[in-house]
């Protein structure tokens, strides 16, 4: 904080027996810095408080005005030191009054007034009968606003750490696919002469028997795949397989048996309930 006087002048040794006693103004509480709260091209409220004192036991008026705050003006401070809208009151602000128990001043500034070029230095002004009083605040850019900081430490920091756990989640999701579809190509090399069995030899069998049938189809080649362990399978296309066989949707499940096992592609593919339709 700043506090600024400047005593009146004396009068000469001989006149001071009777000479009134010398006015005193002191300003307190003023702060030597002050920063621009405007962000984001927003011009935002600043208010600066401080207190007005006139030594001695009589009451003087006076006037307080400012150089430098630009369009700041001034008012007597709210109890509770609100910084309520402007009210449009004088740049100069003349108190009737001031005792040695002070009065708190607020400079209400409503736009920007720092500047890009580096820091200001605004003045406080106090004068009253035979005395004056100044003191400077320093005007200084604020530092960036609360939430254009966390949206710098966001893309800063947590935004590359998302995308780096995103990259990871994929890259586990590709492996494990991979694993996957390994295990069932060694599944399919350890049983082809069975898996050969059904889609060849069984399947034909099924589409005759149950053409108009395909829940009874379904509910039959789930239980031959169930024979040869293909339930067991942790391939991610078993469970669109299952649930295709348990509904009886015939059309789902031989897709899916086309993905899982491309080699009897032809053989699954054969319809002959859908050439009798058509006959």
């Amino acid at each position: 904080m700043i506090t600024a006087a400047i005593l009146a002048s004396g009068s000469s040794p001989a006149a001071q027996t009777t000479a009134p006693t010398p006015v005193r103004v002191v300003l307190t509480a003023v702060p030597a810095r002050l920063e621009d709260a405007s962000w984001f091209g927003e011009a935002r409220p600043t208010c600066l408080f401080f207190n007005v004192v006139v030594e001695g036991t009589v009451a003087h008026p006076v006037t307080i005005s400012t150089q430098g705050f630009g369009s700041a003006t001034l008012q007597v401070a709210s109890p509770d030191f609100a910084c309520e809208t402007h009210r449009g009151d004088p740049v100069a602000l003349t108190l009737p009054a001031v005792g040695s128990s002070g009065e708190w001043i607020r400079i209400h500034i409503p736009a920007r007034w720092s500047s890009d070029a580096g820091p200001l230095t605004a003045k406080i002004l106090a004068s009253a009968p035979g005395a004056t009083a100044e003191a400077e605040v320093r005007l200084e850019k604020a530092p960036q606003g609360t939430f254009l900081n966390a949206l710098l430490w966001f893309c800063g920091l947590v935004a590359p750490a998302a995308v780096a756990f995103l990259v990871f989640l994929g890259q586990q999701r590709r492996l494990a696919r991979e694993a996957e579809d390994k295990a069932l190509a060694d599944y399919i090399a350890s049983r082809k002469g069975d898996l050969e069995t059904v889609f060849v030899t069984y399947l034909p069998v099924l589409a005759d028997q149950y053409a108009t049938e395909p829940a009874t189809w379904c509910a039959r080649l789930r239980a031959k795949l169930d024979g040869l362990g293909v339930d067991l399978l942790g391939h991610h296309q078993r469970r669109p397989l299952y649930d295709a066989l348990a509904r009886g949707d015939r059309d789902i499940a031989i897709a899916t048996l086309v993905v899982m096992f491309p080699d009897w592609t032809e053989a699954i593919k054969k319809r002959p309930w859908m050439l009798e339709q058509k006959s």
